[in-house]
C-alpha cells in the first residue's frame, strides 16, 4: 500500500490521501489473484481517510511486536518406529518419576504413572504389576523381565494400594420405556 500522511498533532489525527494498493498476495486462492486484489483496489475510496493518531501509533507498536516474536520451529519429522516381535507394553510416566514410601514397607510406590509400580530402595529393583505376574529391572527404562521369585510382600502390597483406590463408578443402564 502506498499514500500520504498528513499529521495533526493538535487534534491528534491522521488524515490519509492518494492510497493505493500496489500488490497483494491471496496464499489460498493463488490462481485468482487478480480478482480479489481488484476487489480491494476498488474498495479503498471507501476506508476511513482520518484516523486517530493514539490508534495508528498503537497499531504500529503491535505490529512490530508480532514481527519481532521469536519462531520455534516444529518438530515435524517422522516419529521413531520401534518394532518387536514380543509383546510389549508402553507404561507411561509424567515427568521425572516421584515415589511415596507404602506405610509398613520397604517399598516406594511411583506416584506419576497409571500402572502399579514400586521401588524396592534396598534391593534397587523396580517391580511393575502385569496383573498375574511381577516385572522386574533395575532401571526404569529397563531391561524389564518377569519376575521368577517376587517378593510375597508385594502381593499384600497390592491388595492394600487397591482398596485404597477409589472404586470405579458403575453405570446403570437408564430404564427402558415401554410404548403402549
Amino acid at each position: 500500500m502506498e499514500g500520504r500522511t498528513d499529521v495533526d498533532k493538535e487534534t491528534r489525527l491522521v488524515i490519509f490521501e492518494d492510497s493505493a494498493i500496489q500488490s497483494a498476495s491471496f496464499p489460498s486462492a493463488a490462481s485468482l489473484q487478480r480478482e480479489p486484489l481488484q476487489a480491494v483496489r476498488d474498495n479503498v475510496p471507501e476506508w476511513p481517510r482520518v484516523v486517530s493518531l493514539d490508534r495508528l501509533l498503537a497499531d504500529l507498536t503491535i505490529t512490530r511486536a508480532e514481527t519481532q516474536t521469536e519462531s520455534i520451529p516444529l518438530k515435524d519429522g517422522p516419529p521413531k518406529i520401534i518394532f518387536g516381535k514380543t509383546l510389549a507394553v508402553l507404561i507411561l510416566i509424567d515427568g521425572a518419576p516421584m515415589y511415596r514410601m507404602v506405610e509398613g514397607t520397604r517399598y516406594a510406590r511411583t506416584l506419576n504413572t497409571p500402572a502399579l509400580m514400586l521401588y524396592d530402595s534396598a534391593g534397587g529393583t523396580f517391580y511393575l504389576d502385569g496383573g498375574q505376574w511381577w516385572m522386574t529391572a533395575i532401571n526404569l527404562n529397563g531391561p524389564w523381565t518377569t519376575a521368577a521369585n517376587p517378593p510375597d510382600e508385594l502381593a499384600g502390597i497390592k491388595q492394600i494400594l487397591t482398596k485404597e483406590e477409589e472404586p470405579q463408578a458403575s453405570v446403570q443402564p437408564a430404564p427402558s420405556a415401554t410404548l403402549n
